[in-house]
């Protein structure tokens, strides 16, 4: 007798932004970039290398790495490269309990499925539907190779769990304290001592850095102004948003923006 589970785990996977593109010799090379999502990397060439953690990893066609949300790493190319690139959430994945840098050797069917979408990017004129169904095969089978828990585990108090999708969900900055208690049903003093104790965060902390982590998003994926994204990520002002932000990224909204916009361009002549 054959038994279907019907109660499975909703990865609840989102997709970014995929790409396949040829890196020109030194326009890759970036220090100590911490961004909120997943990364998929793989070279189908050699030529490039990441730094994390104080090791440092080449980029070849026999393997790819994952790299864990807010993981500081450096990059560099020192010669012409072909690049694949998968930017990806999974907001129920345990991202604190997985390593900054994951290889993954690129053997069947992991092998397949890039050579596929890369073939497909590569295309003049690729069926977004079918890439983005590649793409999501390729990241899936990534993350089941790692065998990394999901964050909705017994581990974590349900109320917690509870406050953490309300601060996404209400980011602006009347936000208090007393708004996440309620949530919780919990004194504040005992929600305070029982969210540090589960999150290494306050709780007002861990709301700053979600902000700035939706304002990362929203200064990469969207042509919002700088003003809009402070008021749609709960700053008063862009003068705080901006101050704040370079706490957080090393460097001012703009700044940001401007470095992260299109970084695999050729030099200009």
């Amino acid at each position: 007798m054959r038994v279907v589970r019907t109660d499975l785990e909703d990865p609840r996977l989102r997709l970014l932004v995929c790409g396949y593109t040829r890196i020109h010799p030194n326009r890759w090379n970036f220090s100590r970039v911490s961004l909120p999502y997943w990364r998929l990397y793989w070279n189908t060439s050699a030529g490039a290398s990441i730094r994390c953690e104080n090791v440092t990893t080449a980029l070849t066609p026999s393997q790819a790495v994952l790299i864990r949300p807010n993981a500081a790493f450096s990059t560099q190319n020192s010669r012409a490269c072909d690049h694949l690139y998968i930017h990806f959430q999974v907001p129920a994945m345990a991202t604190s309990a997985a390593p900054a840098l994951i290889r993954l050797p690129m053997k069947s069917p992991l092998a397949e499925l890039g050579k596929s979408l890369c073939t497909l990017l590569k295309s003049p004129d690729p069926v977004t539907w079918t890439v983005s169904l590649t793409a999501r095969s390729l990241v899936e089978l990534a993350l089941a190779m790692t065998d990394l828990p999901c964050r909705d585990t017994p581990k974590t108090d349900a109320r917690i769990l509870k406050v953490l999708s309300y601060m996404d969900e209400h980011l602006k900055p009347s936000t208090s304290n007393s708004d996440l208690a309620r949530e919780a049903r919990m004194s504040v003093g005992a929600l305070n001592h029982l969210f540090k104790e589960q999150t290494g965060h306050s709780l007002q902390a861990l709301l700053r850095r979600k902000r700035i982590e939706k304002a990362v998003m929203l200064l990469q994926f969207t042509e919002l102004s700088i003003e809009q994204i402070a008021e749609e990520t709960g700053f008063c002002d862009r003068y705080h948003f901006s101050k704040v932000f370079s706490t957080f990224q090393g460097a001012g909204p703009a700044a940001f923006r401007q470095a992260h916009a299109n970084p695999f361009v050729a030099p200009q002549a």
